[in-house]
């Protein structure tokens, strides 16, 4: 909690007003300081995922961290482990959210199979995460967060292939981006 409030003043301190409740609410989950109007127009605008952490936010530090690592020239199985404790890190420092664990989880669990020389199963990371997140809070099942980001996760793992297939060997960035949509959409519907 030091940690992420010493982030948060520190934006609030360096930041212009107008920024300072974005940045907080992109960085670290702390969306008290965002302005409603803000919110709203990303509420109305179908975009309320940015200003959320979730699996994007845990790659984008992951990835960083995996470049900062690899420039300082540590060997690839260590830098996967140093970066998974700095996952972790953040993950708490973010909130510990159920999309954040979930990919927090998901990352060390493939970090750890490389680092075994074992491929991960993803539909088995997922699960182990929905575990320990139900471990720690059974009532998270039935917090919107846990259902949609789950089902639309799982979701992409099992159609966006499928759907990708239907276009043969045309796959292409594009039908990539679609498949993935109407993947994720598909699951997050009954919900």
């Amino acid at each position: 909690y030091s940690v992420r409030r010493s982030i948060r003043d520190a934006i609030t301190r360096y930041t212009d007003k107008r920024y300072s409740g974005f940045l907080n609410a992109i960085l670290i989950g702390e969306r008290t300081q965002l302005d409603s109007s803000i919110t709203d127009d990303f509420v109305r605008t179908g975009t309320v995922h940015v200003i959320a952490i979730s699996g994007l936010n845990i790659a984008l530090v992951a990835g960083i961290f995996l470049m900062i690592f690899r420039v300082f020239g540590i060997k690839k199985k260590l830098n996967l482990i140093l970066t998974s404790f700095a996952i972790v890190f953040y993950c708490f420092v973010a909130g510990s959210s159920p999309p954040v664990v979930r990919a927090t989880v998901v990352f060390v669990i493939a970090s750890f199979g490389f680092y075994l020389n074992r491929e991960s199963d993803i539909l088995n990371s997922l699960s182990l995460a929905a575990f320990l997140i139900l471990l720690a809070n059974p009532k998270e099942l039935y917090d919107p967060s846990f259902q949609l980001s789950f089902g639309s996760v799982i979701s992409i793992v099992l159609f966006a292939p499928k759907i990708e297939d239907l276009f043969g060997k045309r796959t292409n960035y594009i039908i990539k981006s679609a498949a993935v949509s109407i993947a994720a959409s598909i699951g997050v519907f009954p919900i």
